[in-house]
């Protein structure tokens, strides 16, 4: 009888015996090796390699595991006595109490960490750009304000802090005539919703000598809710046309008039002249509320009484106010600053006028 394997090949047929029934035979069985000192069956895993004896290992390892008493190892006895094929890993010595305490002292506190905080972000390169040029700027301006400070601060000998800006000026032996340099204030009324809305009411001019050579009152035409008199010193019958106030158009045109291509000089001249709703080239205006050196800080000017007390050693707007004394104050500052208030100027204006060209010039191809 015969019958086929996997490999397609025959094999002979044998009856199964006793002695193949406890190895869990069958009717096909791979032939026996041809040695015949060997009886221990091989698997199909060995290919029927002689080499290979299943049998032989498990003998072997019982034998190993049937060690005598003496070589087996006794994990109680002491390390003197046990045989250690390996050398174990040698535990690190005990770390001495003073440099415990040394490094303790030494070593910087450890800042604690948030598990749960983001990982920090690297800065982008513009903003530390913009940083140090913020930087950068706010130290020039401090400097600037404190040389400033040490040259504006001393007083010229000539001013006393109880002379008056008359006094100073010798107004009455000035001449009433147009300079190219003059100096203007107005006075202004409240109307509108609480008196919120300001209107001219008073406008004065005065020379570079000091003279005044125009004051006049402007009617209102809105109806006045407030005078401000204890500012202004205007009253009710101040801007009545039987007082001598003039319309406003008229004021304005002669105004414009004195002030044409001259020299202003004020304190907070945009206030005024957005009363009088004119406007006057930027070179030619000199304004003590918008001079660097005089402000406490960009654009946080002084009041000008601060100034002309703490400058010039001069005390005014005492009572109410009286816009000749202001523009003479304003026209004080200025002669005194002049020198170095010209060169900042110029410098201005002409950064002023590279930006305009920057902006003007044709964009390259």
């Amino acid at each position: 009888m015969e019958g086929r394997g996997r490999g397609g090949g025959g094999y002979r047929a044998r009856n199964n015996s006793p002695g193949d029934s406890h190895r869990g035979g069958s009717a096909f069985k791979r032939p026996r090796p041809s040695h015949s000192h060997s009886s221990t069956p091989h698997s199909f895993a060995h290919h029927g390699n002689p080499s290979m004896k299943p049998m032989a290992k498990r003998r072997k390892l019982n034998d190993s595991n049937n060690l005598p008493a003496a070589a087996s190892v006794d994990s109680t006895a002491p390390a003197s006595t046990m045989d250690i094929s390996k050398p174990s890993k040698s535990t690190p010595s005990a770390v001495s109490s003073n440099w415990q305490r040394l490094r303790t002292e030494i070593a910087p506190a450890a800042a604690p960490v948030d598990a749960n905080a983001a990982p920090a972000k690297p800065t982008p390169w513009w903003v530390k750009k913009d940083a140090a040029k913020k930087k950068l700027r706010e130290q020039q301006a401090a400097e600037e304000a404190q040389a400033a400070t040490e040259n504006v601060t001393k007083p010229h000998s000539i001013f006393d802090a109880q002379k008056k800006v008359d006094d100073v000026l010798d107004v009455k032996n000035a001449l009433s005539e147009v300079t190219d340099v003059v100096a203007l204030d107005c006075e202004m009324v409240g109307v509108g919703v609480d008196g919120a809305e300001s209107v001219l009411a008073q406008v004065c001019i005065v020379n570079e000598h000091g003279a005044v050579i125009y004051n006049q009152r402007v009617q209102t035409v809105e109806r006045v809710i407030d005078y401000r008199t204890q500012y202004s010193g205007i009253r009710p019958r101040d801007l009545k046309a039987h007082t001598g106030a003039l319309p406003f158009a008229q004021v304005q045109k002669e105004v414009a008039e004195i002030i044409d291509n001259k020299i202003l000089v004020g304190h907070a001249l945009s206030n005024d002249l957005k009363a009088l709703m004119l406007t006057h080239p930027r070179h030619l205006l000199r304004d003590t509320a918008r001079y660097r050196p005089l402000q406490r800080a960009p654009k946080k000017p002084h009041a000008l009484r601060y100034l002309t007390k703490t400058i010039l050693g001069v005390t005014i707007q005492e009572g109410e106010h009286d816009p000749a004394e202001d523009a003479r104050a304003a026209l004080l500052l200025y002669k005194h600053l002049k020198k170095d208030w010209e060169r900042w100027m110029k410098e201005k204006m002409g950064k002023l006028r590279g930006q305009r060209k920057k902006a003007v010039a044709p964009a390259k191809s």
